[in-house]
């Protein structure tokens, strides 16, 4: 289609008047003008209509290729947002749940881990968020005046914590432990973190990595990796009973955490 020079080609109409391109808009789908006065045709609509036709039939044959590859790219695309649409409400419907109590429960790992110099996915690191911090300010140069975020009853969350200055996540309430906090229900799938919020403000909305822990139903921290903030999405609505603000969704980046400055990337 690139190859084609539709500027000069004569075109016919459904009257059987005969017309000229004059020019040729390839930005987006096809428009064509002629030199009969209007505004222009856009192909897409034009030819399956037979409200014109190129004279040329190599032309025509040329422009129904390419209208047809439009078609398919635009099906593909469709077919990708309802994918997109569907997760996102399957998983808005699983945070509403966990709002509700879930009471249901999920273990990653059952491989505990004692070597602190080295953080690695899939491994426990104990049942005691306070523990877990202190050990990795010990073995990982952690920032030791931030501990009291991680104390009964605190956020379990602190920014600036590692070397690199990397945010320090741990999550006590999941779909794995089938509950949620009273602002956020947080629903873990694959290598994303997806953060349901019911209030209208929140915090720790930074781009920061989070070097981040997940509370199991055996009540054992699992190491899930490094992740960085990806997108938050304004919700608004009432799913299942539960008002859902925003849903903040956060991706791994890294599979293990090291001493080093360096981050071993996530394949």
């Amino acid at each position: 289609m690139h190859n084609v020079n539709l500027i000069g080609e004569k075109v016919i109409n459904k009257n059987g008047e005969i017309f000229t391109v004059i020019s040729v808009d390839l930005s987006d789908k096809i428009t064509i003008v002629l030199d009969d006065g209007k505004k222009g045709y856009d192909l897409t609509i034009a030819i399956p209509k037979k409200t014109v036709r190129f004279v040329s039939n190599n032309v025509q044959s040329a422009i129904e290729k390419k209208l047809y590859e439009l078609n398919e790219i635009q099906k593909k695309n469709i077919e990708k947002i309802n994918e997109v649409e569907y997760r996102q409400r399957r998983i808005l419907a699983e945070a509403a749940s966990l709002f509700k109590g879930k009471d249901t429960t999920t273990d990653l790992s059952y491989s505990p881990s004692y070597n602190y110099s080295v953080l690695e996915f899939g491994k426990t690191y104990g049942k005691v968020a306070l523990y877990i911090y202190d050990s990795c300010c010990r073995n990982l140069n952690f920032r030791r005046i931030l501990r009291d975020s991680f104390m009964k009853r605190r956020l379990l969350f602190a920014t600036n914590a590692t070397p690199e200055g990397y945010s320090v996540w741990m999550l006590p309430h999941s779909n794995l432990t089938g509950d949620a906090s009273n602002c956020w229900a947080n629903v873990i799938e694959g290598d994303i973190i997806y953060e349901a919020w019911n209030i209208m403000e929140d915090y720790g909305n930074n781009n920061a990595h989070r070097v981040t822990f997940v509370k199991q139903g055996n009540g054992e921290y699992v190491f899930m990796g490094v992740y960085q903030l990806e997108r938050v999405k304004t919700i608004n609505e009432v799913i299942d009973g539960v008002y859902i603000k925003k849903l903040k969704t956060y991706k791994r980046i890294s599979t293990t955490y090291r001493k080093s400055r360096t981050i071993i990337c996530y394949g």
